[in-house]
């Protein structure tokens, strides 16, 4: 690595017409060089160059890791997928929401963004044996959407589907499994971050890492919502796409490294053209470089009093529409029924208790 040239190491352009023109080409050109000296070559100022130095001895010692293709794939296939507790979204995902990458999820307002990452931060602490993967979640919350009495009806009813698969088998660990349920302990699951502004924001992301390292059941990381201070807190346009670009390095980073389910919601705009293409359409907010980041992008829509998931974007799957409804226990497959019927079992409109649980097949069906 000493014969690596400055010029291919990602440090500010000025650093490095500084270094050149003090004859600093190549990596190797630092050994034995000290802060001191780097300084009066260079006229740049010590916490400058001591930054410059750490990160050069870095790259110095630092070697490529190939995988073998074999190796990631098996890798994804046991790493198991977090459920939406629909199955059709579930199959429209390839298995639920998967780890090691980053999903967005996009829709107008009241189409059920916040419920369904309430639901993903409560399923992710389900048991292995009832399809979870036993994790807990990091919910950043931005706009105050989440509403603890709302978390608590999807938690409850969470404990009291899985009660109910129990009482069907007899064996004991599963009972002493589903015994250790209780609605305060998946509570507990959940580490809220409240942030009133994008400083809190990206403060709350950057110190993250040192969160999940001593938090390794953290399996899903969830941002509610990613746009909504930076539709607002910027005049400049190209410091926020370069404030979002770091963003989303950051938690592409932070979904590598830990292996955890990123899954951030974004808000929607409108988009007006001008020209023979005259017109208007809704579109995700933040630009297309942001749109870019994301490996997954999920788009909610209402149509014809009924809701539908519009998997726009995948790495692994095909473009998809998948209903779906909100009931009082969270997200569910759509019955069969009619429209109507399908309105009046909404959340907003529910007012019976869990009748799901008389009628498995209208939840995820668990193994």
């Amino acid at each position: 690595m000493d014969t690596r040239e400055i010029v291919t190491l990602p440090i500010a352009p000025i650093h490095k017409t500084r270094l050149i023109s003090a004859g600093y080409k190549f990596v190797g050109d630092f050994t034995d060089v000290d802060v001191e000296q780097l300084s009066r070559g260079t006229g740049l100022n010590h916490s400058e160059c001591e930054h410059l130095l750490n990160f050069i001895t870095e790259s110095k010692t630092f070697v490529p890791k190939s995988r073998l293709g074999s190796e990631i794939f098996e890798k994804e296939e046991s790493d198991g997928r977090i459920m939406t507790f629909s199955e059709k979204l579930d199959e429209a995902l390839g298995g639920g929401m998967q780890r090691g990458i980053v999903t967005e999820i996009c829709g107008l307002p009241g189409v059920g963004k916040t419920q369904l990452c309430m639901q993903l931060a409560c399923v992710v602490q389900m048991p292995e044996v009832f399809g979870g993967v036993e994790g807990e979640a990091v919910y950043i919350e931005t706009d105050g959407g989440l509403v603890l009495e709302r978390l608590t009806d999807i938690v409850a009813a969470t404990v009291k589907h899985c009660r109910h698969i129990a009482s069907r088998d007899s064996d004991p660990d599963i009972q002493n499994i589903v015994s250790s349920m209780a609605v305060d302990k998946m509570l507990a699951g959940i580490h809220v971050y409240s942030c009133h502004d994008n400083s809190q924001l990206l403060g709350t992301v950057e110190l993250l890492p040192e969160f999940l390292k001593e938090n390794r059941k953290i399996k899903v990381v969830i941002i509610d919502s990613v746009a909504f201070h930076f539709r607002h807190d910027f005049d400049d346009m190209s410091l926020r796409t370069r404030v979002l670009t770091n963003l989303a390095q950051t938690l592409i980073r932070i979904s590598k490294t830990f292996d955890v389910a990123v899954v951030v919601t974004n808000q929607m705009t409108t988009r007006v053209h001008q020209g023979a293409d005259k017109g208007s359409h809704i579109v995700p907010c933040l630009g297309e470089s942001w749109g870019h980041a994301c490996t997954c992008r999920v788009i909610l829509q209402h149509e014809n009093g009924s809701r539908r998931m519009w998997l726009y974007k995948s790495s692994s799957q095909p473009q998809s529409y998948t209903p779906f409804q909100i009931t009082k226990e969270g997200i569910r497959d759509v019955a069969a029924c009619e429209p109507q019927e399908l309105m009046n079992q909404d959340y907003r409109d529910n007012t019976e208790t869990d009748s799901s649980v008389d009628n498995p097949s209208k939840r995820q069906r668990l193994v």
